[in-house]
């Protein structure tokens, strides 16, 4: 594709000069005069800029759509040469939150036709660079807010989430839990969606909580719970083992993490990763079914019990 059409999609999905020359390794003039050969080219603005205001014309809408269909069938085309000559797939971009990154390597990733590059960063960030096009698709959680019209959300699974302390907190935690008020709670941190989701279910249950300690990792959370530091809510799969050896105790709470693949639109998925998106769905399944197990929860359920007092 014309490097000019390829700046100018850069900066409509951006929707800033600034991040798109920081995604696409130039400068803002340089960017700045690709833009405006590219509409002295085509006989027609593209782009409303001013100090108030940043989007598209209705010429650069009509440039947008056919530009992003292009760069789609050749990508499509690109593919499909690839795998009818023999040579090295090309490379496919994932990303993922936390813990559901473990599961890529259980689901089959090993097995895929593309060469695959994935990189773990919370829900927001994934989607910055899906729309950066730094990811051809990544697998997160509720987003807040919604995200661009461009972008298509499935719904992969839900990640049973669980609320765990170390042996020597069970009694204390069963009082607070029958007191309605976790006092030593390790969170994650405000600012992420799993931190609200996490809140929603847990106000939704009458429990109030008091953060001792916020953090965007879940295995220093772990590790921290596991030193007593207070009680967590964290991924089953994370704890499973934990759990299993009697160093983590579970209380009768399961909170339902729903997980996304989120793409652009239009974006062509080869059939191997559909086929994992397929198995990471499976996988997250039975690890709902057996977090319900142990927690002597129904499983048909998606929200949170808490035991009676």
């Amino acid at each position: 594709m014309d490097h000019e059409f390829k700046k100018f999609l850069a900066v409509a999905e951006a929707g800033s000069f600034t991040q798109a020359a920081e995604h696409l390794r130039v400068s803002q003039p340089a960017l700045s005069v690709a833009i405006k050969n590219l509409e002295q080219r085509l006989g027609a603005k593209l782009l409303i800029r001013d100090q108030q205001n940043f989007g598209l014309t209705q010429a650069g809408k009509i440039v947008y759509d056919s530009a992003a269909r292009l760069r789609l069938e050749l990508d499509a085309m690109r593919q499909i040469l690839s795998q009818s000559s023999g040579r090295t797939a090309e490379r496919f971009r994932i990303g993922t939150i936390d813990n559901v990154g473990q599961l890529l390597f259980k689901s089959g990733v090993d097995d895929t036709a593309e060469k695959l590059e994935v990189a773990v960063s919370d829900s927001r960030r994934l989607l910055e660079d899906l729309l950066l096009d730094r990811l051809d698709m990544a697998f997160i959680t509720s987003p807040r807010p919604r995200p661009s019209s461009r972008l298509v959300l499935d719904e992969v699974g839900v990640e049973p989430m669980v609320l765990v302390a170390s042996l020597s907190l069970k009694t204390n935690l069963n009082r607070q839990l029958a007191l309605g008020r976790l006092g030593q709670f390790l969170s994650y941190n405000e600012e992420s969606n799993t931190h609200h989701l996490i809140d929603r279910q847990l106000r939704r249950l009458g429990l109030e909580y008091a953060p001792q300690v916020s953090s965007s990792d879940p295995y220093l959370l772990k590790s921290l719970a596991l030193a007593g530091r207070g009680a967590s809510v964290l991924p089953f799969q994370l704890v499973a083992a934990e759990l299993k050896r009697g160093q983590l105790v579970l209380a009768k709470t399961i909170i339902g993490r729903p997980v996304y693949s989120a793409y652009q639109s239009g974006k062509y998925l080869p059939p191997s990763v559909v086929k994992l998106i397929a198995n990471i769905g499976d996988h997250l399944s039975r690890n709902y079914t057996a977090a319900c197990r142990q927690a002597g929860v129904e499983a048909k359920s998606r929200q949170g019990v808490l035991p009676r007092p």
